[in-house]
């Protein structure tokens, strides 16, 4: 977050209490990036800055790269927020692999039948003192982190909840990224890994040169 759009973001809320401060994170944008690319995430980021410009005026600030801080008078527009930005799309997720063993290409490819989602994580924080704007403004967007997307969430509830690492395709293959030559699915990596399936190595069985990729398609 950088300091300057936050004090920025404050000086121009300030006198508007008492109200809701709201931080706003994109959920899995880097997953969406690899899928599909920087052109569909730009245009996921100017739709958001839209869709807070017509919910609460220019009562928002973008302070990261997929972070917003936001402020509304009642809460009651919040969720409306989350509710009208997320989409899911029906879609063939799963990952490639093509393979280079002497001379010789190969490549497998196993996809299943999942939805690939654009959502937002969200905390919200009753405000009624200017003296606790800046350091609650922080204290959400550092907390704003491996949440259930699609729900406003308090400081106070985040500190039982299970934060688990949500991903916006909705299903993948069980089978791991194997080598299409020898089907072994250990590899000494050169770049990458298999998180998100976007990697390159060598297959440590047959010595293939291997690289992973997406494999995605409407479904």
């Amino acid at each position: 977050m950088r300091e300057e759009l936050l004090n920025e973001f404050i000086d121009e809320i300030h006198d508007q209490l008492p109200g809701y401060l709201v931080a706003f994170n994109g959920a899995s944008f880097q997953v969406r990036n690899d899928y599909l690319g920087h052109l569909v995430v730009d245009k996921d980021i100017e739709d958001f800055g839209n869709l807070l410009q017509s919910k609460c005026g220019n009562n928002y600030r973008r302070v990261g790269g997929n972070e917003w801080l936001a402020f509304f008078s009642n809460d009651s527009s919040i969720q409306e927020v989350l509710d009208n930005y997320y989409i899911e799309i029906p879609f063939n997720a799963g990952w490639k692999t093509h393979g280079d063993l002497e001379g010789i290409t190969k490549e497998k490819t196993k996809t299943v039948r999942a939805k690939l989602i654009r959502a937002i994580r969200c905390i919200k924080e009753f405000v009624d003192n200017s003296s606790q704007l800046k350091q609650t403004a922080i204290d959400l967007v550092e907390n704003n982190w491996a949440l259930l997307p699609n729900k406003a969430h308090t400081l106070e509830s985040v500190k039982t909840v299970e934060r688990k690492n949500w991903l916006c395709v909705s299903s993948l293959p069980e089978e791991s990224p194997c080598c299409p030559f020898c089907e072994c699915e250990e590899f000494d990596w050169i770049d990458g890994d298999t998180s998100i399936y976007g990697a390159f190595g060598l297959c440590k069985k047959c010595g293939a040169e291997v690289g992973i990729s997406h494999a995605e398609y409407p479904a």
